[in-house]
């Protein structure tokens, strides 16, 4: 955990998670690399983003059709 610099919270957290990312890379010690984190992190929200979509048609098609649940 790096030490608080004293700025605003917002700046601390957004260059503090970057550091993380960014700088926990094989030459610097870490064990993974900024693209495997991210890669990771997107398939980790993907079945959420999935269900999400299927939600979205199963709602849209009870309430107004099964043609209005398959329009964006």
């Amino acid at each position: 955990m790096p030490p608080l610099l004293g700025r605003w919270y917002k700046t601390e957290c957004y260059l503090d998670g970057r550091e993380l990312i960014y700088r926990n890379g094989p030459s610097d010690g870490g064990r993974y690399s900024a693209n495997t984190i991210i890669f990771r992190a997107r398939m980790f929200v993907m079945p959420f983003v999935l269900l999400l979509a299927l939600l979205t048609f199963l709602v849209g098609s009870e309430m107004f059709g099964t043609a209005a649940g398959w329009q964006q």
